[in-house]
């Protein structure tokens, strides 16, 4: 059997559930939250089989549980994850990994259910003719929204040069609309979209064909598209840092015209324990555990420095810019099939994580 079965560790690596008593020779992990989800391999499996079905459980134990997902809810609704990994893991094969189908098969948690004390958990045949989504979906208010994100990673050295630059995106997209739609997405650029990955409910001729979006969305979240920017843009911060025996300075600016930086994370790693340390300039906490000082900023204007902090030679920088992208893609047109009219919406982010030497 490629994949030989599925355990989950809490936080102390004590085993919650466990659907195999199979020897680990080989094994992935992926850890979600307090937990660790553990996924024995038969040789000569490829790892990226099993962490690709982790991955997809995750996503399924999410949502069923929500997203902070932990060893507490899993413990307390053993029996549905135990009816999940038998329905997502078939013969040591992923078969059954959408949420969508999964929900008709197994009954999500509720109160009702706990009251009937499980009864009616029993599972159920799929019976929609697409595997993504369920049947008879109904809502009163139909809606859809999609969110495009896009994440910049970066390393820049210590003249200011940068080493690498990278900049992933997704389209995210919360569908909550009744029947069968058959939606038409088209962008106004598609052509900064490339090594795209599609969810299976996009028809690959009618990218290839008309670069637009055709589908029948799952009900829910989920992701619609990744991607990779074919170039990526310049780095959107400035570091100035200068250090004198017992003393460091940073000084930390936005280098974007119009747009205001927001959670704004810099972590500065220490090889050993500094007693004594402390910052200023804005919100920070010293982790002892791992000899990392770390600061945070709601916000950055555009332009402006904006903290002066109290190093070792490496500063991590993470922030996020609401109602932006990098590449500047843009949705021109949304269609559905059905006859009412969905209200809509488009929402853009980027997100950034540089890693600074100096």
């Amino acid at each position: 059997m490629p994949l030989d079965g599925l355990i989950i560790l809490d936080a102390a690596q004590r085993p919650i559930l466990q659907s195999t008593n199979a020897v680990l020779y080989d094994q992935v992990s992926v850890p979600c939250n307090d937990i660790h989800l553990v996924c024995a391999l038969s040789p000569p499996t490829d790892p990226l089989l099993g962490i690709a079905f982790l991955n997809a459980f995750i996503n399924v134990l999410k949502a069923y549980f929500g997203d902070g997902v932990n060893a507490v809810a899993l413990q307390d609704n053993f029996d549905i994850v135990y009816q999940l990994i038998a329905e997502s893991l078939d013969a040591g094969h992923p078969l059954t990994t959408s949420p969508n189908a999964l929900r008709d098969i197994v009954t999500p948690p509720s109160l009702l259910n706990s009251l009937l004390g499980g009864q009616s958990n029993a599972p159920k045949p799929f019976t929609s003719p697409i595997p993504w989504r369920r049947a008879g979906v109904r809502h009163v208010n139909n809606e859809i929204y999609f969110d495009i994100v896009e994440t910049l990673k970066a390393l820049v050295s210590r003249t200011g040069n940068t080493l690498s630059s990278s900049v992933r995106g997704r389209i995210d997209v919360d569908s909550r609309l009744s029947g069968v739609p058959d939606c038409t997405l088209t962008l106004s650029n598609p052509s900064l979209i490339t090594h795209p990955a599609f969810h299976p409910c996009i028809r690959l001729a009618r990218w290839s064909s008309h670069q637009s979006m055709s589908f029948v969305p799952p009900d829910g979240k989920f992701v619609l598209a990744d991607y990779q920017l074919p170039q990526a843009p310049p780095i959107p911060i400035a570091l100035k840092i200068t250090s004198s025996p017992g003393k460091f300075e940073i000084l930390l600016t936005s280098r974007m015209t119009t747009h205001i930086m927001e959670k704004v994370e810099l972590e500065i790693p220490f090889g050993s324990p500094v007693p004594g340390l402390r910052g200023i300039g804005s919100s920070w906490t010293w982790d002892a555990r791992s000899h990392v000082l770390r600061f945070e900023m709601p916000q950055i204007p555009p332009w402006n420095p904006e903290a002066i902090l109290s190093p070792a030679h490496v500063v991590l920088v993470r922030f996020s810019v609401s109602s932006h992208t990098f590449s500047s893609l843009r949705v021109s047109k949304f269609t559905v099939s059905e006859e009412y009219t969905p209200f809509k919406g488009v929402r853009g982010r980027s997100e950034g994580q540089i890693e600074w030497r100096w």
